[in-house]
């Protein structure tokens, strides 16, 4: 009975995770290098308090687990009228280092190679960046903990942004991992279960 209960739980887990971001959603605990952001303590954790970014700021930010594979969220909660670029870069956080990870056909607005991604941001409203162009380097350095994030030298003079909430989520294809690891376990306890129920009573 327990055996089954447990293996029910774990397929009631594995067909619910497609639609549970907020519980898998990982946030800063910590950050680690900061160039001109305004209160860059309000991005720790799921904190609504704004940080304030002006042209060229930047935080380093350290989730304190690997978030390889992770789709970065910022809550943009306001911009000025004029071009303002995001840009991140994911990496690892040793002690006190950081190292850059390399990223895969990553371009400036400008068209240059570079190891950063760069987003417009057009308004207020949540940001998704994805990290596919990571995984590679990622793996090269032992998996990514941490993230740049900053108003880019590409946005116009006078670009501010605020942002709170630098999330980070799984993305489809660790969520599918995840899914056939419990569908494996359910099958093995099930297996188990039936083994025991095929015994023979002891006398």
């Amino acid at each position: 009975m327990r055996l089954g209960f447990l293996a029910a739980a774990l397929i009631a887990l594995a067909l619910t995770a497609g639609g549970a971001h907020a519980a898998t959603t990982v946030y800063p605990v910590s950050f680690f290098s900061n160039s001109g952001v305004a209160s860059p303590i309000r991005l720790l954790g799921n904190n609504p308090s704004v940080a304030t970014f002006s042209r060229n700021d930047s935080v380093g930010l350290n989730y304190g687990t690997d978030i390889t594979k992770f789709t970065i969220s910022v809550n943009v909660t306001s911009v000025t009228p004029n071009t303002t670029y995001l840009w991140i870069r994911f990496g690892r956080r040793n002690l006190l280092s950081f190292t850059n990870a390399a990223g895969v056909g990553l371009l400036t607005p400008g068209g240059a190679p570079t190891q950063n991604i760069y987003a417009p941001i057009v308004g207020p409203g949540l940001y998704w960046i994805n990290s596919v162009a990571y995984a590679s380097g990622c793996a090269a350095i032992g998996g990514c903990n941490a993230i740049m994030i900053g108003n880019s030298s590409f946005s116009a003079a006078g670009s501010v942004f605020g942002a709170s909430v630098v999330g980070a989520t799984p993305e489809p294809s660790v969520w599918a991992l995840m899914i056939v690891g419990f569908a494996g376990v359910a099958a093995r306890l099930k297996a188990e279960r039936g083994k025991r129920a095929g015994r023979p009573a002891l006398a």
